[in-house]
């Protein structure tokens, strides 16, 4: 099997995209696979870079998408490098590949994945591909790009996800999956209605500091 990653953190190498693909393909490399590494932000600025993604992309089996959201959505450069593959390889053009999602953020709640875990199964149907499912994981921002293994039991739950879709790809256990999300894990040990508080808590502490007094208010009006 020949597979192509690209994590679209703006970071790059050094995202917590990286962090959860790699993590991933080391899976994935004890199976005898190997994974191709490509990062959207290098080729969002260097556009040449697209032509190499693209042919190993053609001669691929899967491709996973490794990406955080930003305001509730892709990243923009990951974005432009879809609709490059789009137009480029034309609507049906990876006809045949499977696609695998990876989606994660900072906050625990699932809901704010959703979208983007869409709108990559979305590309994957207008390019005529199939859907292997989404992985939704929240609380990952104090990853910060390192190694999985090095945050210890806070990546448990992750990596235990990671391990189980590693396997299940090698032994064609994704196929005919319907559901947009396999899994969804969060790093924090407590319920998303608690961090809710603790961090409306920061916010409203954060605001008085910096001298805001209405948190509500619409500074340029509707």
């Amino acid at each position: 099997m020949k597979i192509v990653s690209l994590a679209g953190s703006n970071r790059g190498e050094k995202g917590t995209s990286a962090s959860l693909v790699n993590y991933l393909a080391q899976r994935l490399l004890k199976h005898g696979v190997s994974v191709a590494s490509h990062y959207s932000i290098h080729m969002y600025r260097q556009p040449h870079r697209i032509d190499a993604f693209l042919n190993e992309l053609k001669e691929s089996e899967l491709l996973i998408i490794s990406a955080p959201i930003y305001v509730d959505l892709l990243p923009s450069p990951l974005i432009h490098v879809l609709e490059e593959i789009r137009d480029r390889m034309g609507p049906k053009g990876l006809e045949g590949r499977k696609l695998l999602a990876i989606i994660h953020s900072g906050y625990p709640e699932p809901q704010q994945r959703r979208p983007s875990l869409g709108m990559c199964r979305c590309f994957g149907r207008e390019m005529s591909m199939e859907w292997w499912g989404g992985l939704s994981f929240g609380g990952t921002s104090p990853i910060s790009g390192q190694p999985l293994e090095a945050m210890g039991g806070m990546t448990k739950g992750i990596r235990s996800v990671l391990d189980q879709t590693a396997e299940k790809a090698v032994k064609g256990g994704l196929t005919g999956v319907e559901a947009l999300v396999l899994q969804d894990r969060s790093t924090i040990p407590v319920p998303p209605w608690m961090v809710r508080l603790m961090m409306n808590a920061m916010i409203r502490k954060d605001a008085r500091k910096g001298g805001v007094k209405d948190l509500r208010a619409r500074p340029f009006g509707v």
